[in-house]
């Protein structure tokens, strides 16, 4: 699943089934730990990328991997 930081907070509000199980990426605006943190300890199997690139193209240019298990960064994650 490709979305915003913001969308956080609608998915913690949906049914469970309809979290991403595999991968979850995230871009087009600043990620924090914290804002995540709450996310990945109730779907800790999943692998999360912080996406970066320009909006008008919709292209990755570059991402930030954080593997399931891997600690959360507080801050902005890179």
């Amino acid at each position: 699943m490709k979305g915003t930081p913001s969308h956080l907070s609608i998915l913690e509000a949906l049914p469970e089934e309809v979290s991403p199980s595999g991968t979850l990426i995230l871009g087009g605006e600043a990620l924090v730990g914290e804002v995540l943190d709450g996310w990945r300890s109730a779907h800790p199997g999943v692998t999360v990328f912080n996406a970066y690139g320009p909006t008008e193209a919709t292209v990755n240019c570059l991402e930030y991997r954080l593997a399931p298990g891997e600690p959360t960064p507080s801050g902005p994650v890179p």
